[in-house]
């Protein structure tokens, strides 16, 4: 696959199109073919590091985090279908070679370390929405939607920025 950066970095769509088949579908197996991949582009900001495309007909937002001294290159894909839904997924990816590795638990805070940082929170599930400007993920309550927090990408994990409340 091409590459589309300059200077032989890739771009958050050269990722989308190397991504494993299995973040496209959920509960039908399909082969999800460069074309397949194409139709599926909703919005890209490929400057910004940012795309919207769908996944079974689910929202899917990619964002692209990199360290440009280290070369850490991270794809953070979302795909939301609603609360209860068995196809909500949150992964962070590193390629390394032609292997997708999943790097989630070592690169950003535990559940337990999120709901500490919120006074009054003892639980519950978290949704996030990725940044199509900037470097940071908002964490929002999964059921009431409030915006709970934000993960910075400090060039190696996310840590956590309390919101001012």
């Amino acid at each position: 696959i091409p590459l589309e950066g300059q200077g032989g970095s890739r771009t958050v769509l050269d990722y989308y199109y190397l991504l494993p088949d299995y973040l496209f579908y959920c509960e039908s197996p399909v082969q999800a073919t460069r074309g397949l991949r194409q139709r599926s582009i909703v919005r890209s900001n490929i400057r910004n590091g940012y795309m919207e495309a769908k996944s079974e007909g689910y929202p899917m937002y990619l964002a692209l985090f990199n360290n440009r001294k280290t070369g850490l290159e991270i794809v953070a894909v979302s795909i939301s279908c609603g609360q209860g839904c068995m196809c909500n997924r949150f992964d962070l990816l590193r390629r390394q070679g032609d292997a997708w590795r999943e790097v989630t638990a070592s690169i950003m805070p535990t559940a337990q370390e999120m709901n500490s940082a919120v006074p009054n929170r003892s639980g519950g599930s978290f949704s996030y929405e990725l940044p199509e400007f900037g470097t940071a993920i908002r964490v929002l309550d999964y059921d009431t939607e409030e915006h709970l927090m934000d993960l910075q990408w400090d060039g190696a994990r996310f840590v956590i920025r309390r919101r001012n409340l």
